[in-house]
């Protein structure tokens, strides 16, 4: 069984400074632009994905 533990900001940033270490800053909003681009790139490719599918099933329709 793991036991679980966890430490404030603020302690967190006194054992880095005593190890030489930059402290954390407690940022409310990540700065991932490579994660937000992916997530983009990922919309538009499933909204491509929807319409090909739509235009295959009118397509299938009509050559019924």
């Amino acid at each position: 069984m793991s036991m679980e533990e966890s430490i404030s900001l603020e302690e967190t940033n006194k054992i880095r400074i005593s190890l030489g270490l930059k402290p954390l800053t407690e940022d409310k909003e990540p700065n991932n632009s490579a994660e937000a681009a992916a997530e983009k790139n990922y919309a538009k490719q499933r909204e491509r994905e929807r319409k090909e599918n739509e235009n295959k099933r009118i397509y299938d329709s009509i050559a019924k």
